[in-house]
């Protein structure tokens, strides 16, 4: 298994044999736009949660445009992706075609991203940063509320193509990071034939940019320990009820402000991937910190220096082996280290410089269009604005004192929605084919390594792919957003759909995580072996089976939950 993406398999697609077409469940139908779009393979895109709205589609435009544009144009990738929305959720058709002799395909792309991946870093803020923050710095500076409605309708236009540019970059990094992150690890397993999954990944331990998360948090720690007024209040409440104490003076509204801020750079962005934002929810941030009350002067940086002092050790018993090794597979496996070390203190830059942001800043926009809007009696509420697509929004502001008539429209999309809320869409739709046979290439792997296979089955409990390792037994909760950390007790089994970089402070209370969506590269496996806890990932269903409280014993060598009886 290790050497298995070695073998060049390769059909032309799209495909043109023998379909086995996906059944689709009778509270799903699917309106096909055309017959050839059926005859596709469509995956569920679990980073636009459901339900997506009208107004999401500036974006899924801007990522689809992008995305084609830096795989095929700029590194040479020929990855064809398609977006079909259904029913409010999001999918996703991928295919790739590497020509008449892959090989030379696969040496093209790699040859255009391996200078990239290796001096990562230097490119990031050199080139791509400085470019960034200006388009922050001009966003910042706009006075929204006190613009004209003809100097807004202008701002928005000159943020679409800021917004083009922001994800051109987002995209530049994107390829090298996904590549980057997991060429280390495919080239670690084909040395080392029989190595687990994760065995590689074990050396990348200290090389993420949470260390710089739990920096920020202990300092944030010190400082309140410092103040008369703000330890007594934060460690003697609840974490959930800390943020409504903190007006009564100018310290706590100060507190309260860099409390929000950390929550935005760290990845803390309402719902994932869509415009639609709920108030931010600091408890899970603010019960790390709390716990790091508790804690000596030197702990944090006695933990990150064993992760450190674990990971080195790991590192020389590995290139003592290598000592009898060709000298060219001894440069191709620090030549690629290199390169995932580069990708992974990077892996969520794209979250804090720009996905986080620049979404901001452009809810920040649309929230003033729609303050505007019910004042004129256009919009009953806020947040029917996200029911309006942008030419819409667009008319609509402009015609203002003018009432455009949306309402009937707003209340279709809305029944929609309601409609569809309660039903879990299919993880595909379309058409497998059944004889196609596609050649495992570096990027492709990257991709299967990050996203989940099929779960396999377990007797007496679930199946899913290993992530870290250790066994551990505890109580199941499910978290289906971070409004649900309350649930979370130390030591519990966190159950996720899948999660993103602000879920964070809940890795040092939970005692195993379980994520429906993942390969062994995915947020929820990194974070759990950094913070040393088991992980299994891709279970697809784990969240609808598992109840709160369930007994369990998870194995993340084995990659299996069992279920025990109490």
């Amino acid at each position: 298994m290790a050497n298995e993406h070695k073998k060049i398999e390769y059909q032309p697609v799209p495909h043109e044999g023998e379909l086995a077409f996906l059944p689709i469940p009778d509270d799903f139908p699917v309106n096909w736009p055309t017959p050839d779009d059926q005859r596709l393979l469509w995956e569920l895109d679990t980073h636009y949660v459901k339900p997506r709205k009208a107004l999401d589609d500036v974006f899924i435009k801007i990522l689809v445009d992008h995305f084609l544009v830096v795989c095929n144009d700029v590194y040479a990738y020929p990855f064809k992706i398609k977006s079909l929305v259904v029913n409010n959720s999001l999918y996703g058709s991928y295919t790739h075609d590497l020509g008449a002799v892959p090989e030379e395909g696969i040496q093209n792309y790699m040859t255009k991203l391996e200078p990239v991946m290796l001096n990562l870093l230097d490119i990031l803020e050199q080139k791509w940063l400085p470019e960034v923050k200006q388009h922050l710095a001009y966003w910042e500076a706009f006075d929204l509320s006190n613009a004209s409605m003809a100097e807004l309708l202008a701002h928005w236009d000159e943020t679409i193509q800021r917004q083009h540019s922001c994800w051109n970059i987002r995209l530049l990094l994107f390829m090298p990071i996904m590549l980057g992150r997991d060429i280390f690890h495919q080239t670690y397993q084909s040395i080392f034939t029989g190595a687990s999954a994760i065995e590689g990944c074990a050396m990348l331990l200290a090389y993420g940019r949470n260390t710089k998360y739990d920096r920020d948090l202990w300092a944030l720690s010190r400082e309140i320990m410092a103040s008369s007024k703000l330890y007594p209040l934060v460690a003697n409440n609840a974490a959930d009820a800390i943020l409504d104490l903190l007006d009564d003076c100018a310290e706590c509204r100060a507190f309260k402000q860099k409390l929000a801020d950390l929550s935005l750079i760290y990845g803390k962005r309402g719902e994932r991937g869509t415009l639609v934002s709920k108030t931010v929810n600091p408890a899970p941030l603010l019960e790390t910190v709390q716990g790091y009350f508790h804690q000596p002067e030197n702990y944090l940086e006695q933990q990150i220096q064993t992760w450190e002092i674990e990971r080195n050790a790991r590192l020389q018993a590995v290139r003592a082996k290598l000592q009898s090794y060709p000298s060219e597979v001894v440069e191709k496996f620090e030549r690629h280290l290199k390169m995932t070390e580069n990708a992974n203190q990077l892996r969520e830059l794209n979250n804090e410089w720009i996905d986080v942001p620049s979404m901001n800043h452009f809810r920040q926009i649309v929230q003033e269009f729609a303050r505007r809007l019910v004042e004129g009696g256009v919009l009953e509420k806020l947040e029917d604005v996200y029911h309006l697509n942008a030419d819409e929004l667009k008319e609509a502001a402009a015609l203002l004192p003018e009432v455009l008539d949306v309402r009937q429209r707003i209340q279709e999309r809305q029944a929609e929605e309601d409609q569809f809320a309660p039903i879990t869409p299919p993880a595909f739709i379309g058409a497998y084919p059944v004889d196609a046979h596609y050649i495992l290439d570096p990027l492709t792997l990257s991709y299967v390594n990050t996203e989940a296979p099929e779960p396999v089955e377990v007797s007496g409990g679930l199946g899913g792919v290993p992530a870290a390792p250790g066994k551990v037994r505890g109580r199941a909760k499910i978290l289906h957003d971070l409004y649900d950390s309350h649930k979370l007790e130390p030591g519990d089994i966190m159950v996720v759909g899948s999660l993103a970089p602000a879920w964070t402070p809940l890795f040092s209370k939970a005692g195993a995580v379980l994520a429906d969506i993942g390969g062994v590269l995915s947020h929820a496996a990194v974070l759990a072996r950094e913070y040393g806890i088991p992980c299994v990932v891709g279970f697809r269903i784990g969240t609808h089976l598992l109840k709160d409280g369930q007994l369990l014993e998870v194995d993340g060598d084995k990659g299996t939950v069992l279920f025990l009886d109490e």
